[in-house]
């Protein structure tokens, strides 16, 4: 190797050591990462943490019995409606029953009302022929 390739090696070995210098003081230390893991859980510490949780077994029992509750619940609801498509169907024919005597009354009034309507023109006329 030329003595000036070694210099040129040299110097770049240099400007790669200077950089390294400037970023060394960032880095950090064994103790830096010490202090900053003892804050973090321990394994027993996560252990206890978890212990009070469901296991997949117990959530998989209260799923399959949600499942029957809401099973439980969609049959009694279904009751409910048909109870209260019974009762709709009850008035229905109530008041189709009604109808039916409304008219019948509307029906046997009518005459009559006719008939009143003919003596009040006749009762109107015999006052205006006393009155004159």
């Amino acid at each position: 190797m030329a003595l000036s390739e070694m210099e040129e090696t040299l110097k770049k070995f240099d400007h790669r050591l200077r950089a390294t210098e400037q970023i060394l003081p960032t880095l950090a230390t064994k103790a830096d990462l010490r202090e900053a893991i003892a804050p973090l859980a321990t394994k027993a510490e996560l252990r206890e943490a978890i212990a009070p949780l469901a296991t997949k077994a117990e959530l998989r029992d209260a799923v399959t019995e949600l499942r029957t509750d809401l099973a439980d619940t969609k049959r009694h609801t279904d009751m409910r409606f048909e109870d209260v498509r019974d009762d709709i169907a009850k008035v229905a024919e109530a008041v189709a029953s009604l109808a039916v005597k409304v008219d019948d009354i509307v029906s046997t009034l009518r005459p009559m009302r006719d008939q009143l309507a003919t003596h009040d023109a006749a009762l109107k006329v015999l006052l205006k022929r006393r009155r004159s």
